[in-house]
């Protein structure tokens, strides 16, 4: 490609938008990544392990699958049908109560993702 280009100064210019390009989109890139990195982090809030739940009772009933509530293994999101079954459960007001507003919020984050990865349309909410 260069041997065609015979003026040095076209040259120049011609590497100068490459690297340009390149460190431009390398920024956005890392902009994309910081971004994305901290609003996991917003939605991830640590949930407390609640007393009136054993978390083995969770895992022996539904075996090792991924669950919105993780520590106290709570709200399983493996299939289509137990994500919204999670999502009908968390939006009883006894059932959020048993968790700060955070919490609360954290759960329903993780179960709209499992929604959307099944591809299951639920109330915002």
């Amino acid at each position: 490609m260069f041997a065609i280009i015979q003026n040095y100064n076209l040259r120049f210019f011609i590497l100068f938008l490459f690297n340009f390009n390149r460190e431009f989109l390398n920024a956005g890139f890392r902009a994309g990544k910081i971004l994305l990195h901290q609003e996991k982090n917003m939605s991830e809030t640590k949930i407390d392990k609640r007393e009136d739940v054993n978390p083995e009772e969770g895992e022996s009933k539904y075996g090792d699958v991924k669950f919105a509530d993780p520590t106290n293994n709570k709200y399983p999101i493996d299939t289509p049908e137990r994500t919204r079954a999670a999502w009908n459960y968390i939006n009883h007001k006894d059932n959020a109560a048993k968790y700060d507003a955070d919490e609360v919020e954290t759960i329903k984050n993780r179960i709209r993702r499992a929604a959307k990865k099944y591809g299951i349309e639920i109330s915002k909410d």
